[in-house]
């Protein structure tokens, strides 16, 4: 999705809070960051989203990342020339911070309006093992916070990130933000089955997990639950609905898969469309997501949508997202 597509997808039911910001807005230039722009990312939607409601209320807007969802990348600026720009009083850059990048220590000298939205960084101990260039940024990002302070603002898009970076601020106050989440759109999107969900669509039970496959998100430890299902249900299966893996971790849980001789009970799904991604949050029976880590959890903000049972564990954000919902939440620390 681009840019010009998300100012008419991302429809908001915020009209009140547009009537306070457009005055304050309007005529406004606003820079915004991310590494990356791509398609089923929550840090690039939640930019999209921020992007089409800054709009919408009468500012500029313009994008910057190095690895974008379009090829051509006509809708969006390269990183340098964020750092290559003049700046006025009337520019402000809105820094989505999530990994670590080589644009940060530029940046943080700019003369212009500079506001940090923290997203979490994965701790790179979790992965390092399995994709150990991931953990490398992610490994540059811890070091980049201790330098958050030549940032104007900040926020943070839950309490547990919030807490994270308080006391990297300077004493300045650190807001708690979350996500511009339209769940509203999914009303009038018609769901599409994929067809390769028919085999197990007979399934009595149905588990759901979306998200990518990294050594963090523990997909092996949610496999020996569809082992142990087994036993009572042989039919059980789980639908892993993944955007972006580690290839080695790929691997250990096909490798998994084919140990416990559950080829039967397990299928993957990539690069699913919206409406295809509504039919799995429609049909199935329970969220499950053992992560080690989430800073939000766009997902479980779904899943509630669709009044799903969520099973996870009370680690980082988690509870925060799910917060009196109902949610089962282990306090078991993932293995």
């Amino acid at each position: 999705m681009d840019f010009m597509s998300a100012r008419s997808f991302f429809q908001f039911k915020y009209d009140s809070l547009e009537d306070v910001t457009s005055p304050l807005l309007s005529g406004k230039q606003f820079h915004l960051f991310s590494p990356n722009i791509y398609e089923h990312d929550a840090v690039s939607r939640h930019l999209l989203e921020t992007a089409a409601f800054l709009e919408r209320s009468g500012a500029n807007v313009t994008l910057y990342c190095d690895g974008c969802i379009d090829d051509d990348r006509n809708w969006i600026q390269s990183t340098q020339k964020l750092i290559e720009r003049q700046y006025t009083k009337n520019d402000a850059l809105l820094y989505f911070f999530s990994i670590g990048h080589a644009i940060f220590d530029s940046v943080k000298q700019l003369d212009c309006k500079k506001i940090l939205y923290f997203h979490g960084v994965t701790p790179p101990e979790l992965i390092e093992k399995d994709f150990p260039l991931a953990a490398q940024y992610c490994q540059l990002g811890y070091q980049q916070l201790e330098d958050i302070y030549h940032f104007d603002a900040f926020a943070a898009n839950s309490l547990y990130t919030k807490n994270s970076i308080v006391n990297k601020s300077k004493d300045r106050p650190v807001s708690y933000l979350p996500p511009f989440i339209d769940m509203e759109w999914w009303n009038d999107l018609v769901e599409c089955k994929p067809k390769t969900a028919n085999a197990l669509e007979s399934s009595n039970i149905k588990l759901l997990y979306v998200g990518r496959i990294f050594p963090h998100k523990n997909i092996i430890e949610m496999l020996t639950v569809v082992n142990s299902l087994k036993e009572l249900e042989p039919s059980v299966c789980l639908f892993i609905v993944g955007f972006g893996h580690s290839e080695d971790y790929l691997n250990k849980v096909k490798t998994f898969i084919d140990d416990q001789e559950l080829n039967s009970n397990v299928i993957f799904f990539e690069d699913v469309s919206d409406a295809e991604l509504k039919w799995f949050y429609a049909n199935s029976n329970a969220l499950i997501n053992f992560s080690a880590h989430e800073g939000f959890g766009v997902p479980f903000v779904e899943a509630m949508k669709f009044k799903l049972p969520i099973d996870t564990y009370e680690v980082a954000a988690i509870p925060f997202t799910v917060v009196s919902y109902g949610a089962i939440c282990g306090s078991k620390e993932p293995r």
